[in-house]
């Protein structure tokens, strides 16, 4: 939103404190993800509640997690906290921009839009190894393959860096704020539908008949064959079809020929 705005003494701040920050935050999370799916070895034991736990122990703790992806983002931090107390943000007009001699830019002009793009590096960084590490887990069935939709994510920001950096770095200031908020647009949009929104969709998603069948009961299967709905409901003495009542002992036999013993 801050390129959206025209330059000023406060956009400007916002904009070099903001971009790297953001993006930051959002790839220092999926890198921890990324490396977490690829340090899991999926197997069929996997499914099993208790193990996942132990995966979650000592160095792997969620809190010690959380704690990796804050810390990766305070070394970005230090980056546009060393630039704003270098050189307190400001704006002031570009004569040489338009033919009208009034388009407001933020200072020093004639450097200002590569120390954005240098500001990004550690950025840079943090993208490549996120892709990196969700293209060594891609079978990884984790979180309905969740390293697979990762790597996505990573390959649209690589492009949307690599768009809006050459237009900031070469085209005519008029275009380079409007190029850096298409791109950051697109780039949000995208990391939005391929990360949250699929996962509300896999939510809401009614599930399939064929997975619902392996949630019900073990099926067990009579003296003739006939198959009754669980281990709980099932009685051995009656018939699953017509509930004809079975007998279970000889003299109960004998009572139901008529046979009473005189």
């Amino acid at each position: 939103f801050a390129f959206f705005l025209p330059a000023a003494t406060d956009t400007c701040g916002a904009r070099q404190f903001c971009l790297g920050v953001v993006y930051a935050i959002v790839f220092a999370a999926l890198l921890v993800k990324a490396v977490d799916n690829w340090r899991i070895v999926e197997s069929v034991e996997y499914d099993n509640k208790q193990l996942i736990n132990e995966k979650y122990k000592g160095l792997t703790n969620k809190i010690v997690l959380l704690l990796m992806a804050i810390g990766i983002v305070c070394v970005q931090l230090i980056i546009p906290i060393q630039w704003l107390v270098h050189r307190p943000p400001s704006a002031s007009l570009m004569s040489e921009a338009t033919e009208i001699h009034d388009w407001m830019m933020c200072d020093p002009h004639d450097v200002y839009d590569e120390a954005l793009v240098m500001s990004m590096i550690f950025v840079m960084f943090l993208v490549l190894l996120t892709g990196i590490f969700s293209a060594m887990s891609w079978d990884n069935g984790n979180n309905n393959y969740e390293s697979r939709w990762i790597l996505v994510c990573s390959v649209c920001t690589a492009g949307c860096f690599l768009v809006w950096m050459i237009v900031i770095t070469n085209a005519s200031p008029p275009y380079r704020d409007g190029a850096v908020a298409l791109g950051n647009l697109f780039n949000a949009t995208a990391i939005l539908i391929f990360t949250i929104i699929r996962k509300v969709v896999i939510m809401l998603w009614p599930q399939d008949p064929d997975d619902m069948e392996g949630e019900k009961p073990a099926s067990v299967i009579d003296d003739r064959g006939n198959e009754l709905y669980s281990t709980v409901f099932s009685n051995a003495g009656y018939d699953n079809d017509d509930a004809v009542f079975q007998p279970s002992s000889p003299r109960q036999s004998e009572l139901d020929n008529g046979d009473v013993g005189f």
